[in-house]
């Protein structure tokens, strides 16, 4: 568990790029907490600061799971840096003021992925802000992977964040990653068109506690440490989003497996949304929501 965050302890230079160089703490500088803003103990979810595009130094795009908001919660909903929801809970909030979700992939998706089509394959959500989000030491975008670069098993380490519902942080848990394929009783489809199979390494104590209920899982990312592709600097990128909705318990009771909502065969439609600077309506393939 962290005691005490120093704003030193984190990458001290920050490129105009994606993601900071990967440490066990690092990991949280990505992340953000969407909460109501007059009931912060309320619903919370997870998401991740979206890079816009190169020598940026800001980003006012948010990644989460479709499922963390309505657009009747719009008006009421607010961001917080991870380690501001640690510190302050709402005080340095930023207000949502547009979301997109996904309502087809359509022809920004890539031929390899134009099949991907079913609700499950589209658990993620794009969220506007109403002013950017900085860099600085204690927040940063994440990296996404190219989808070329994606093989199975997926032998990068991996962890999923521990955000505890009260705003305490603890040590990210080391998971393994799998297609669905891979997995015992799964049809062996090509793993495009997979879910990711996240499997916890810890056992009893991380089991208890998310079935407790003390995590805040709904828009939980999977981040993967990877070498950047110019630099050779170790980043996080990020796989996948947490469907809270299949959760499945493997059959000896000793680990937990998840199920994720891969991000690769959507990359072209999050790039394409973000990389236009701002949320319009009757962009294809999207459903946009304001408040």
């Amino acid at each position: 568990m962290f005691s005490k965050i120093n704003k030193n302890v984190f990458f001290e230079t920050f490129s105009a790029d994606c993601g900071v160089q990967a440490t066990t703490k690092s990991l949280y500088v990505h992340l953000v907490v969407i909460i109501a803003e007059r009931n912060p103990e309320g619903k919370q979810c997870l998401g991740t600061i979206v890079h816009l595009q190169h020598n940026d130094t800001y980003s006012d795009t948010i990644l989460t799971s479709k499922s963390c908001l309505k657009s009747k919660d719009l008006k009421s909903t607010v961001v917080v840096t991870a380690l501001d929801f640690y510190k302050t809970h709402t005080i340095k909030s930023i207000h949502v003021v547009r979301s997109i979700f996904p309502k087809t992939l359509g022809h920004l998706a890539s031929k390899v992925y134009a099949s991907v089509s079913s609700p499950g394959s589209r658990n993620y959500a794009l969220l506007k802000l109403q002013k950017p989000i900085v860099y600085d030491g204690e927040k940063h975008s994440v990296c996404l992977p190219q989808e070329s670069e994606i093989t199975f098993p997926i032998r990068r380490k991996c962890y999923l964040p521990k955000i505890y519902k009260n705003g305490r942080l603890g040590n990210p848990m080391k998971v393994a990653v799998h297609s669905k394929d891979m997995v015992a009783n799964y049809s062996s489809e090509t793993y495009q068109q997979m879910d990711l199979i996240v499997e916890t390494e810890s056992v009893y104590s991380n089991r208890k506690r998310i079935h407790e209920d003390e995590f805040i899982v709904m828009g939980m990312p999977i981040l993967c440490i990877d070498a950047e592709k110019y630099f050779k600097v170790h980043k996080y990128f990020q796989y996948g989003i947490f469907d809270q909705q299949r959760t499945i318990l493997k059959r000896d009771s000793s680990k937990l497996i998840y199920v994720f909502t891969p991000l690769f065969n959507a990359l072209n439609h999050i790039m394409f949304v973000v990389s236009t600077k701002k949320f319009h309506h009757g962009y294809p393939g999207v459903e946009t929501e304001t408040p």
